[in-house]
């Protein structure tokens, strides 16, 4: 798109692309970013019209706030949803325990929001989880029921800090991250570099980014998610899942191209269509059997006070350097009515617990 795109342009750009999205891909959603620029300017006139191509091809609509941190009303249209903000950083509910610039809690942020808009409907209203890069952690704001009945949304990549090697460790990680809450659960952001030729397809342990694929895409087919691909298509990027040629006019109509079919078929999967690939095995698998070696992690919460259980607190389990690891959270409990909890299946390792306190 370009600035001088009017909205006809626009619509027909966005018509092109997004009936390949559809028809390529099996895709039904597309995912947005505004800012405070986009939406106050004469551009939103024209940017609208890739809202309303996307609804004329009854395709649902995120739009995601990136965060300048500024809101602005959209109207509840059946087909769009608003993320509010694109991975909040620097709020002191960060459940690594890290504090940005601003002291403001961002649950209250959204609860703030959500009063402040109270016509706006909740089950098209997403909430943004909490950890270092943003976007991770869906325990706070799950259990917050001031977010009630809205959806949560989290983003998992092989990069930005993030490294397992095997499948199971990043399956581990990734449902630790939804924290039980994956009815209400967006994957908004998942992907991996495409254009290098890798094979996605072959064997699930050994690699980064193959682990990583296959753990997130089994996940999101077994507990039925909503999900996200970053990106679809940019211009220039090599995490494309499609390139297009052409220039977007009725006489060179984009035409799209996937970019590595083995990305491709693991998308497929993701979305409960297809076939796993016959290749989906451990890499380990033609030698000797490997037996699992898993410790539990367990205690009891009291008052310092008064030696009463605490109920209802909630564990956070990490592997160390704490404050500079950027891998969130492993592992998740919370207390019972004798204020006692339990870990299970937990790697042999050092670890440290975080405690909240729900008073």
């Amino acid at each position: 798109l370009s600035a001088a795109d009017d909205y006809a342009t626009t619509y027909r750009k966005s018509t092109q692309i997004l009936g390949q999205f559809k028809t390529l891909l099996h895709a039904n959603t597309v995912r947005l970013g505004i800012n405070h620029a986009t939406v106050s300017g004469a551009w939103w006139q024209s940017y609208r019209a890739i809202v309303d191509a996307a609804t004329a091809l009854d395709m649902n609509v995120i739009l995601s706030v990136w965060p300048d941190r500024t809101f602005r009303l959209v109207e509840p249209n059946a087909n769009v949803y608003l993320d509010l903000v694109n991975e909040p950083q620097g709020y002191n509910d960060d459940p690594s325990g890290w504090v940005g610039g601003n002291a403001t809690n961002w649950r209250d942020v959204a609860a703030g929001w959500l009063e402040h808009f109270p016509a706006f409907p909740r089950s098209r209203v997403i909430i943004a989880g909490t950890g270092p890069g943003g976007d991770w952690y869906l325990g706070s704001v799950g259990n917050d029921h001031r977010l009630d009945g809205t959806l949560l949304e989290l983003h998992v990549y092989s990069a930005f800090g993030l490294s397992f090697t095997t499948y199971q460790d990043w399956k581990n990680w990734f449902r630790g991250q939804i924290a039980g809450f994956q009815s209400r659960t967006i994957v908004g952001e998942f992907g991996t570099r495409l254009n290098g030729g890798v094979d996605f397809n072959g064997p699930r342990d050994g690699s980064n980014p193959v682990s990583y694929l296959y753990a997130v895409t089994d996940t999101i087919r077994e507990l039925g998610l909503g999900t996200v691909f970053w990106p679809g298509f940019r211009q220039r990027d090599a995490w494309n899942m499609l390139t297009f040629t052409g220039d977007g006019t009725d006489a060179a109509p984009y035409v799209g191209h996937i970019v590595n079919p083995s990305a491709y078929d693991r998308l497929q999967w993701a979305y409960g269509l297809g076939t796993p690939a016959p290749t989906a095995i451990p890499s380990s698998a033609g030698d000797a059997p490997l037996v699992a070696r898993t410790g539990t992690i367990s205690g009891k919460v009291v008052d310092a006070s008064t030696g009463q259980p605490v109920a209802g607190a909630e564990l956070l389990v990490y592997a160390p350097p704490y404050f500079q690891s950027a891998q969130g959270p492993k592992d998740f409990a919370y207390t019972g009515a004798d204020g006692t909890f339990q870990v299970t299946n937990v790697a042999p390792g050092t670890y440290i617990v975080q405690l909240r306190d729900p008073r």
